[in-house]
């Protein structure tokens, strides 16, 4: 959806397992820096209650975000998420992970190939 006046996007997206179990809902503010040429990013992981920021930037049609982050066992990480082949009702997702500040990634550690399936999440 659409919001700040023009300048930004606020989507939300819910991840199920194929019996239909929530398995993760994000809630997600994204505004486009005019004078860096990047989006920034604030998602909340609604069911883990934590807050991320993240940089993504659009080129050759897909965007590429950057964030860091802490695991559950305290492990800091860089994470690498590329969005792409984006159609109006889908899109491919790919994480990559860096433990090192990214001098080597564990390359596609979540994979997703989203489908849009209702205009409205059901609630």
């Amino acid at each position: 959806m659409r919001g700040f006046d023009g300048w930004g996007i606020e989507d939300e997206i819910r991840i199920t397992d194929e019996a239909g179990n929530a398995r993760a809902l994000s809630h997600a503010m994204r505004v486009f820096d005019a004078a860096a040429h990047h989006w920034t990013t604030t998602t909340l992981d609604v069911y883990r209650a934590t807050v991320t920021t993240s940089t993504a930037e659009w080129k050759g049609g897909q965007m590429t975000t950057t964030s860091r982050g802490t695991d559950a066992d305290g492990q800091r990480y860089i994470t690498r998420t590329r969005y792409y082949d984006i159609k109006p009702g889908s899109f491919r997702f790919q994480q990559d992970r860096s433990v090192d500040d990214g001098k080597t990634w564990d390359e596609g550690v979540l994979k997703i190939d989203a489908k849009r399936v209702a205009a409205v999440a059901p609630r």
